[in-house]
């Protein structure tokens, strides 16, 4: 069973919801709220991003672009 699938609504979807708190001033604005499912292995990646870094080039982590989670309005 994959994890996350969909909006993570019924019993058998894995994983746990548990909310992240971000700040960085004048990029964030604050109150921003967004529910976007994104898991933890999105964020190293997302980190090093942020940072200007590149991952690792034997790293076959199949992670998500978590920068749009930040910055960019949830459409639902």
């Amino acid at each position: 069973m994959a994890c996350c699938v969909g909006g993570k609504t019924i019993w058998f979807e894995g994983g746990r919801r548990e909310p992240i708190i971000v700040r960085w001033s004048g990029r964030i604005k604050a109150g921003t709220i967004t529910h976007r499912i994104t898991i933890a292995m999105d964020l190293i990646p997302m980190c090093l991003e942020l940072a200007g870094a590149d991952s690792p080039a034997d790293d076959a982590t199949p992670a998500r672009d978590g920068i749009e989670s930040l910055f960019r309005p949830f459409d639902g």
